[in-house]
């Protein structure tokens, strides 16, 4: 029986994917490009947390080192902050929303007669020099933040704001503000904390006169709240208002 097999195909192999067309490799720049596209479109707003690099390398079929890089990228831009033991969130950058007013379930929240509890802002966001310097953390660190508009008396309201070590409070983006101020409840997880606060008068900005309908010709009352563990400041507050008499204080 003749050999029909000639000396060049003796001991060649046929590589198995040789009728497979491999998919294009997917770059880091590619995955990070997309992660601003969503942020920069709105489609995740201030506060949306970010797939975490190991959702990524499942979803884009990548390596850690590329989903890694990916991240980094996107944290060079200032558009997302970490939360350790969290996740990383969509960075906040107007401190009052054009959109609607909206409670941490998305409606705003009825408190018997005394009117509505508007959550403006519950989110991360990156700590400024003032803050960073009283919470003992860095410029721009990750922090906890509330803006809430508390119904007051007559036709005025109560603006509070606050800024939280993320530390201090890691289920802070899951509480409802609509029935307590953030002091309020960091003082229940935190009993044994030191509270501080000191009162002083000032002329509404625009920005008051916006967020709270404060008329222009009028002083308000600024309460400002610290509350300290060991001496270190882990909650800063201030609720801007009509009187001396502040509801949920």
């Amino acid at each position: 029986m003749a050999n029909t097999c000639s000396s060049s195909s003796i001991g060649r192999r046929i590589p198995l994917t040789a009728n497979v067309r491999t998919p294009p490799r997917i770059g880091y720049r590619e995955i990070s490009n997309t992660v601003l596209e969503h942020i920069q479109n709105g489609r995740w707003a201030a506060g949306h947390r970010v797939p975490s690099e190991t959702e990524l390398m499942s979803l884009y079929g990548v390596s850690k080192m590329t989903a890694s890089r990916a991240m980094q990228e996107v944290r060079s831009r200032g558009a997302i902050v970490s939360v350790h033991g969290v996740g990383c969130f969509v960075k906040g950058t107007d401190p009052v929303p054009d959109t609607i007013f909206r409670s941490a379930s998305g409606r705003n929240c009825d408190i018997a007669d005394e009117g509505q509890v508007r959550i403006l802002r519950l989110d991360v966001d990156g700590a400024s020099p003032e803050v960073a310097d009283r919470l003992g953390v860095r410029l721009g660190d990750p922090i906890l933040y509330l803006l809430a508009v508390r119904p007051g008396e007559s036709s005025w309201s109560q603006i509070e704001e606050t800024s939280v070590r993320c530390d201090c409070a890691p289920d802070f983006l899951k509480q409802d503000f609509c029935h307590g101020t953030a002091l309020q409840y960091l003082q229940g997880i935190l009993p044994q904390g030191e509270v501080r606060a000191e009162i002083s008068a000032l002329m509404p900005s625009s920005w008051h006169r916006r967020i709270g309908g404060f008329p222009s010709d009028q002083p308000c009352i600024q309460l400002q709240q610290e509350l300290r563990m060991r001496g270190q400041a882990v909650l800063l507050g201030r609720l801007i208002g009509r009187s001396y008499r502040f509801a949920n204080i």
